[in-house]
């Protein structure tokens, strides 16, 4: 079931924090994802020491930052992970909308919300602010 915590954790970072997780990445050759210019992906986000103590208590053993300079990104369309997904709000809103039902439900996350989603459970997320998010796994 799709869970939903309003301010499950706070962390007043700025953009520079989430910045030099992307930058560190592509000094180590490792991959980026972007679908246009304004929205990356890193799988490298469990290296962005200040966030250990969410870490902690999701304990991940994947992390992945997605950073989106514009609310024009397109991230991925509709679509079911593989494994459950916590996905943490840093910066800005997003939009999700899960299809664990016929008719769906929808949450406006805010910096500091998080939101799990169960493998198999479709769900797409619009960014309506300029963002950063983290999404985590452990399987």
């Amino acid at each position: 079931m799709v869970e939903y915590k309003k301010n499950f954790f706070k962390l007043d970072l700025d953009w520079q924090t989430y910045i030099d997780n992307l930058n560190d990445s592509a000094n180590r050759g490792e991959e980026i994802k972007f679908s246009q210019v304004a929205f990356y992906v890193t799988h490298s986000a469990l290296r962005i020491k200040e966030l250990q103590p969410l870490f902690d208590k999701i304990k991940p053993i994947h992390a992945h930052l997605y950073l989106s300079l514009s609310n024009l990104d397109e991230t991925f369309e509709p679509h079911e992970d593989f494994m459950d997904v916590w996905f943490w709000q840093a910066i800005g809103k997003t939009h999700w909308k899960t299809y664990e039902t016929e008719q769906g439900s929808e949450f406006i996350l805010e910096p500091g919300d998080l939101i799990y989603i169960p493998r198999g459970v479709k769900h797409k997320v619009k960014s309506l602010t300029p963002r950063v998010g983290i999404s985590m796994a452990n399987e």
